[in-house]
């Protein structure tokens, strides 16, 4: 018999979230087990021994907080990692749901190689601790054993020769025993590493994600702020993409987002090599921050990204805007201050982005309306 991946536990009322999830994870080798609320999931982790819970936020009989709080509370269930899912992009959410106990969050829609990846990550980091426990108990075994052997030898001198030889090889095989540990050690950083990495990326593109940019936006800002320098941000967003989605695939699609960012990354950082960040903010919605940047050089790497995409000449027979896949731009900037916060900068991005679009797409429009379309 053709051993599991690992068992999961899924808890979400929406029966179309539950059989996307199911499909996948049930092909990449995973016992599945379903929960249509808090109470049944409760339930059924206490038979069903999951060995991770991808648990829905927004549920009507009990949220997935009460849940996340009942199973963090008791025993045999506080170990288990708990992966949040959640349409939202709230920080204090988040944050919430971390201080329960959560592993970690997936938001919806899902991307499936996101969430593989976050599952085989926190199971090996489950996997490594509970090897580490056991070698901890182990060793703490041995070293009773250890004293035992060494009153022994205070007591009988006749058994010295004996005990000594039984001591030393008794040392020796600790010596592996901790070797061992330490080699654990180094794997479970190595994972954490990795979690963080992860945590901070969109799994399709491998651009920061909108957690990262949480991040980021606020602590630039409040460094502008002190050096009284400017701020400029850059929205972009792909022409008519659904309707390359549904004339191509979403596989196409998915490669699409790709060589777009490709072309995104080629172009600010030919023009810019210094801090600057780019994130996935939306499905086909793209931000790019750039500290110490001005509105004429912002306006210059928002044209030149512009240019790297039409020149990737990726065919959009559906897109109403040009014969090849396009950007709509949005272009802001401004000397961050103490009594603003950076979301408005992006308001103001956002606005543009929209005038654009408004213009016909395929062009760049800046917050005072200057508009360079060609």
């Amino acid at each position: 018999m053709k051993a599991t991946a690992g068992t999961l536990l899924i808890v979400d009322d929406m029966p179309e979230n539950i059989m996307v999830l199911l499909d996948f994870l049930g092909m990449s080798g995973f016992k599945v087990l379903i929960a249509q609320g808090g109470r049944q999931a409760i339930q059924t982790v206490k038979y069903g021994k999951p060995e991770l819970i991808l648990l829905d936020i927004m549920m009507p009989d009990m949220n997935g907080f009460e849940t996340c709080e009942i199973l963090k509370s008791e025993t045999e269930t506080r170990d288990i990692p708990v992966i949040f899912m959640t349409a939202l992009a709230d920080t204090e959410e988040k944050i919430k749901g971390f201080s329960l106990g959560a592993a970690d969050y997936i938001t919806k829609p899902f991307q499936h190689e996101e969430v593989l990846a976050r599952i085989k990550t926190h199971l090996n980091l489950r996997r490594l601790q509970l090897k580490l426990e056991s070698q901890n108990a182990e060793l703490q075994v041995e070293v009773e054993q250890h004293k035992h052997t060494q009153n022994s030898l205070e007591k009988s001198a006749s058994l010295l020769e004996q005990r000594t030889h039984e001591l030393e090889s008794l040392n020796a095989k600790l010596q592996q025993e901790v070797q061992s540990r330490r080699q654990v050690e180094i794997a479970l950083r190595r994972a954490n590493k990795e979690l963080k990495r992860l945590a901070n990326l969109d799994g399709l593109t491998q651009v920061a994600n909108r957690r990262c940019l949480d991040i980021y936006l606020p602590n630039i800002w409040q460094q502008l702020v002190n050096e009284h320098h400017p701020l400029s941000i850059i929205l972009c967003d792909i022409d008519y993409f659904k309707n390359y989605n549904d004339c191509y695939g979403h596989q196409a699609g998915d490669d699409c987002l790709k060589q777009v960012v490709q072309g995104i990354v080629d172009a600010v950082t030919t023009y810019h090599r210094t801090e600057h960040l780019i994130a996935r903010y939306g499905g086909e919605e793209f931000i790019i921050v750039l500290p110490y940047i001005d509105k004429k050089e912002a306006l210059h790497i928002a044209n030149a990204i512009k240019q790297h995409i039409g020149e990737l000449k990726i065919t959009h027979k559906r897109s109403r805007a040009n014969q090849y896949i396009s950007l709509s731009i949005g272009v802001a900037t401004t000397i961050p201050e103490q009594k603003h916060f950076p979301t408005v900068l992006i308001a103001q991005a956002d606005d543009a982005l929209y005038q654009a679009k408004a213009l016909g797409r395929n062009c760049v429009v800046s917050k005072n309306m200057e508009i360079l379309k060609t």
